[in-house]
């Protein structure tokens, strides 16, 4: 079966391909691409950032302002750093606004090529609508930035600070914010003729003033009770059914009080398919699939978990050199975790730029993560990682880092670290090795003599490096291997205790690594 998505993101086409590669042909060829792996479901073509992807009549164009015959000084790019400036195979300035305004001036609608590809490759096309891009906020004359954004803050959520990018965002409280997103959905229908429309509430994850959450799940319900009317008005006028995707929180209480109410969403039949993610650089091993089960119910709704191209095990660890990129073993235990529970797809995000250099890498990641029994025999990681979103006033959901002293005064377990990674299915006997990493930034252990470490309350042995994971980030130095006896791991969640003898050290990182 075929279950993997893959995002086609902003940039990625436009920007990686010199300015000859702009045709029909060429257009056609990434929908060919993708098709030839074996596993890809469905493509998520991206239509905008604060402009749009192609010539709407209702948003202003990516090139809006753009001299294509013009120097390096127009005011067009003056946003950008000089490197940006030019016409440079890989950057998303010049390069991929030029591009864009290259395929309409040769009559080129390169999404409507797209979607006809898919068609004819059997596959699902899908346009996806990015509903609050911040990219470059702080940047106010950037070429993504649309003049109706840049000269109305008060149309901002936060208009008195840029402390971050999601300050700048739309606050769809206001009545005009709504208006613009909708003028572009509703062109998207008149326009394209697609399997389905994807709304992307995670680019980014705040649409209100803070404080104006509660009131918005109202004002976001009502949107896409009138963005389900289009899909079915356009639907009849097509012939076929046209399909509405989320991209949400993976926490549904948390999308809540963000102003995302999803269970509704599904309860009142307004979607059908809800995407789970996380903002960035978390790869997810544990989401509460089995809750969105419940509120799915017996509903026809697909539910798919976005999958990112790094982790990282909490917020911190990125100002840390914590942050790994997703490698092929890591993928493996992700899918394997999340096929567990329940999840219908997997949804690659930002994979689309290994289309252009690591083609085969990226058709072995498909074709891994499509088919259990082709990760059956192979090396696996299951890794402790954290919810990368939060709404405001939440606590992070984090349970590392964590350092032994710190834990002597509690009255709940005492001075033992305990991490609880989701394994998904377990094969018979396998043989597995439990990981700690310590943080290279602080004091560490004197040594693996200085752990006990049990799984599943069995002490287990130390397992010397060459039968650890080879790949970690910066920050974890020293890390230490334990083997798992045969018979002690179980199907989904299992628990690793460590304690440290001398009390040294800050467990960063803890993963449980089937090798092959």
């Amino acid at each position: 079966m075929q279950s993997v998505c893959i995002n086609e993101d902003n940039a990625h086409f436009y920007a990686h391909r010199a300015s000859d590669r702009m045709t029909e042909a060429e257009v056609r060829g990434l929908v060919d691409t993708y098709a030839s792996f074996d596993g890809t479901a469905a493509i998520f073509f991206c239509v905008n950032l604060r402009r749009a992807l192609f010539n709407s009549r209702v948003w202003e164009p990516i090139y809006h302002g753009y001299d294509p015959a013009g120097d390096e000084d127009q005011p067009f790019l003056a946003g950008l750093d000089p490197e940006d400036r030019v016409l440079r195979v890989g950057s998303q300035g010049r390069q991929l606004s030029h591009n864009v305004w290259l395929l309409q001036d040769r009559g080129i609608d390169h999404f409507s090529v797209w979607l006809d590809q898919c068609r004819r490759r059997g596959i699902e096309g899908w346009l996806t609508m990015r509903m609050n891009d911040v990219h470059h906020s702080d940047t106010l004359d950037h070429p993504w930035h649309s003049t109706f954004w840049r000269t109305r803050p008060d149309l901002w959520r936060v208009e008195h600070r840029c402390e971050s990018w999601w300050d700048r965002a739309f606050d769809y409280g206001k009545p005009e914010v709504l208006e613009h997103h909708f003028n572009l959905i509703r062109e998207l229908f008149e326009r394209y003729d697609m399997y389905g429309l994807e709304l992307d509430w995670i680019r980014s994850i705040f649409h209100f003033a803070p404080g104006g959450e509660e009131a918005g799940a109202e004002i976001l319900t009502e949107l896409m009770r009138n963005v389900r009317a289009l899909a079915s008005k356009w639907a009849g006028l097509r012939g076929h059914p046209i399909k509405l995707s989320v991209r949400i929180p993976e926490n549904p209480v948390t999308g809540q009080r963000l102003g995302m109410d999803a269970p509704r969403w599904i309860r009142d039949g307004l979607v059908d398919q809800v995407v789970l993610s996380q903002w960035l650089s978390v790869i997810p091993f544990d989401p509460p699939i089995e809750l969105w089960r419940e509120i799915i119910g017996d509903r026809p709704v697909m539910l798919a978990l976005n999958i990112s191209t790094s982790t990282m095990p909490f917020s911190a660890a990125w100002a840390r050199k914590g942050t790994l990129d997703a490698t092929p073993e890591i993928l493996r235990g992700a899918s394997i975790a999340a096929r567990h529970k329940g999840v219908d797809r997997l949804y690659l995000f930002n994979f689309c730029y290994m289309e252009s250099e690591k083609k085969d890498r990226l058709r072995k990641i498909v074709e891994d993560i499509n088919s259990p029994e082709a990760m059956r025999d192979k090396s696996r990681r299951h890794l402790v990682v954290f919810e990368e979103i939060a709404a405001p006033g939440e606590a992070e959901h984090a349970v590392l880092p964590q350092r032994f002293d710190a834990l002597a005064g509690s009255d709940k377990y005492g001075p033992t670290i305990t991490l609880c990674p989701y394994l998904g299915t377990i094969p018979p006997d396998a043989n597995a090795v439990a990981v700690l990493g310590f943080a290279a930034d602080e004091e560490s252990p004197d040594g693996a003599e200085d752990l006990e470490v049990r799984v599943n309350s069995v002490l287990c042995r130390y397992a010397p490096e060459e039968e650890l994971p080879r790949e970690y980030p910066s920050l974890v130095d020293p890390r230490y291997g334990f083997a798992v006896p045969p018979g002690v791991l179980h199907d989904g969640r299992n628990t690793i205790e460590c304690n440290g003898k001398s009390k040294k050290g800050s467990v960063v990182w803890g993963e449980v690594y089937f090798p092959a």
